[in-house]
């Protein structure tokens, strides 16, 4: 069968229409699937500075700007320096050297005491320690009083107070008699070391080199110079080839002399010693002393001009 040439043309646009249309369709059931598929979340946006959360959570954080910070870090600070410091002027720490008068009627030594706490040390008149047997403190209430080690006879006394007073008896070996020792706080000088010096032998007396120490009460002086401190009425003098920490000076026409060594030449009249070892003797005015240092000899030589 033959078509006519205007039906054939009628036939093609036909059959173009109809593929066109199936075209169509499918692409709109296409662009239907892809607007139904997952799609990622766009990224979350930090709030804005000043908004009422955020604000929220720094004062929650930190409540305080950097220099308030630092400026209440100062004030801390202030406050514990002015807690810490001492409201007048600090008491000045000393070393010194007590000489005890057992007489009836006498005064009993006193140490100064501070809340920086005093050590009490008792030796003989040869400068030994004297055993301790007990410490009783009848002041519990305004010192802490304690013996750290039993075989050392020093005591260490703190003042829990800043104006208080109070006693402490000390029991000395082979002493038939207490030392009471006065406790008093508040004062303008602090014995950091207090040596307590007994006029007596003690069961650890140290043997003379040479000559005999006096048991009475040294004199003032005496005391004074062991302590370091130079008194009106002495005048140093010069000493050759002693060794380091040695000093000399004429007191009342004698010679007054101080060592951490032994004089074995000449005899002196008189001695004292501190617990540390440091001795003064006294002795009659001469050009040459003769010192004993470890069992060796050393001669040293006094200017006497």
């Amino acid at each position: 069968m033959r078509l006519s040439i205007p039906r054939f043309y009628a036939l093609l646009i036909l059959s173009i229409s109809t593929v066109c249309g199936h075209a169509a369709a499918a692409g709109s059931q296409s662009g239907a699937d892809d607007a139904n598929a997952p799609r990622a979340l766009p990224p979350l946006k930090a709030p804005p500075v000043g908004s009422a959360n955020f604000n929220s959570a720094v004062d929650t954080i930190s409540p305080l700007t950097t220099n308030e910070i630092l400026d209440l870090r100062k004030r801390v600070d202030s406050a514990r320096r002015a807690a810490a410091t001492y409201p007048g002027v600090p008491p000045k720490p000393v070393i010194s050297t007590t000489t005890v008068d057992l007489s009836p009627g006498s005064t009993p030594p006193i140490v100064r005491v501070s809340n920086q706490g005093a050590a009490v040390s008792l030796v003989d008149i040869t400068g030994a320690p004297w055993d301790i047997l007990e410490v009783n403190n009848l002041a519990k209430r305004s010192f802490e009083v304690k013996q750290p080690a039993k075989d050392v006879p020093t005591i260490t006394i703190t003042a829990m107070g800043d104006y208080v007073e109070g006693n402490v008896a000390i029991f000395l070996k082979g002493l038939p008699i207490p030392v009471m020792l006065r406790m008093v706080a508040g004062q303008r000088e602090t014995d950091y070391r207090l040596d307590l010096r007994i006029p007596r032998r003690g069961p650890n007396a140290i043997d003379p080199v040479a000559g005999t120490p006096s048991i009475n009460l040294p004199a003032n002086y005496l005391q004074t110079l062991l302590d370091g401190i130079d008194t009106p009425n002495a005048k140093p003098i010069r000493v050759e080839h002693a060794p380091p920490g040695t000093r000399a000076w004429i007191v009342g026409g004698n010679v007054v002399l101080r060592t951490t060594l032994f004089l074995n030449n000449p005899a002196y009249q008189a001695t004292i010693a501190a617990a540390d070892g440091t001795r003064v003797y006294e002795l009659a005015p001469t050009p040459v002393a003769t010192l004993s240092e470890n069992g060796a000899l050393r001669n040293i030589y006094l200017d006497l001009e």
